[in-house]
């Protein structure tokens, strides 16, 4: 494989590693896991994703609770010459209706660092708790991947923690409350972890102090803005761009009518590629 082709696999994993972290306690964790792929220095890509099966029931949505926004990551770092390396990155957009639907819709590649606009497909995750179905859309090749769900755990099963329940669960020893404030018209609470490696630990000569402030909203179980300060790696700030309370259309939460759609029982692949 070529560097490119190397750099263009850590590229995808990266996509679905941090989108899954940014995601969590917003949206169902993702069925798709990267398979590998490359980027040409001409823009064109290769990549294949791998989505696991369908799962056997759905924990309780969250309704009458719609929104919709693309989460994105900004990260700045200040290398020891001084200069200020900043990057922005779309993780994925999101939608959720009143009923609880909802919709993510995430770049296959990243762009490299330095490298031009990737114009890479996006893979989109639809799940109707309403008609107990899912959806992966693939929208490079038009087709519709169909599964079945549950809207009840299987006898004798333990069902999953509730979405809810994981933003507004107590916070953890070691953490400190920030108050509440306002974003994009939302009542937040925010929380302060802080976590500390001694110096003479991992070979660092000075304690690193790594800290992490988030702002959840208890109406609507998501995270609205996470910042992260550490002195090795700079910082870091998940946000939600473009935020929107108003109900998505009902069309975002179906395949489109030309798509193909077919019935999927387990795992499958999707391959993308552009000269």
């Amino acid at each position: 494989m070529t560097t490119d082709g190397v750099r263009g696999g850590r590229l995808l994993l990266a996509s679905f590693a941090v989108a899954a972290v940014a995601a969590s306690g917003q949206t169902a964790a993702t069925r798709v896991r990267s398979g590998g792929g490359t980027i040409s220095p001409s823009g064109g890509y290769s990549a294949t994703v791998y989505v696991d099966p369908a799962p056997a029931f759905l924990p309780p949505p969250v309704t009458d609770a719609p929104y919709s926004g693309e989460e994105v990551i900004e990260s700045s770092q200040t290398l020891s010459d001084g200069t200020r390396l900043t990057r922005t990155m779309s993780q994925q957009i999101v939608y959720r209706d009143g009923q609880g639907r909802t919709r993510v819709e995430r770049p296959i590649l990243h762009s490299p660092p330095m490298g031009r606009p990737l114009d890479a497909p996006r893979i989109v995750e639809i799940t109707d708790p309403v008609a107990n179905v899912s959806y992966v859309l693939d929208t490079q090749n038009r087709v519709a991947h169909r599964s079945a769900l549950r809207a009840a755990p299987p006898p004798g099963g333990r069902a999953m923690p509730a979405l809810q329940d994981r933003a507004t669960a107590p916070s953890p020893p070691g953490t400190e409350s920030l108050g509440a404030q306002t974003i994009d018209g939302v009542t937040v609470e925010g929380v302060r972890s802080t976590q500390t490696t001694p110096a003479g630990a991992q070979g660092y000569d000075r304690d690193i102090v790594v800290t992490t402030d988030t702002w959840t909203s208890r109406e609507l179980r998501i995270t609205m803005l996470r910042k992260t300060a550490d002195p090795r790696y700079g910082e870091s700030t998940f946000r939600i761009r473009n935020f929107s309370r108003a109900e998505p259309a009902m069309t975002l939460f179906l395949p489109p009518p030309d798509y193909l759609v077919r019935e999927e029982t387990g795992s499958f692949a999707i391959t993308y590629s552009k000269p």
